[in-house]
């Protein structure tokens, strides 16, 4: 899988997650008003949103099958890089 589609469907997780985060926001415009660090990294204040885990892992799978992520190995590394990424905070409902 080249870099670009990997990115593309990271952003789409991103930006679904948060749309149904609380509050809601738009990871776009996060991405796009972004102020840069020190070393000239963008600045998201993902910990500031937060989302139902199972609301994740449903973006995640819906997305995986929308870009027809067949590889396990991706579809792994796309997970966690979701998860340990700029995703919003998880809430686990019991």
């Amino acid at each position: 899988m080249k870099d670009e589609k990997f990115k593309e469907i990271l952003f789409d997780m991103y930006q679904q997650a948060f749309e149904r985060s609380e509050p809601k926001g738009d990871f776009k415009k996060m991405m796009d008003e972004a102020e840069l660090d020190e070393l000239g990294r963008k600045i998201i204040p993902f910990m500031d949103y937060v989302c139902d885990d199972y609301i994740m892992d449903e973006i995640i799978e819906q997305t995986l099958n929308k870009y027809k992520v067949k590889k396990e190995y991706y579809r792994n590394s796309l997970r966690v890089n979701f998860l340990l990424g700029c995703s919003p905070k998880s809430r686990r409902n019991n």
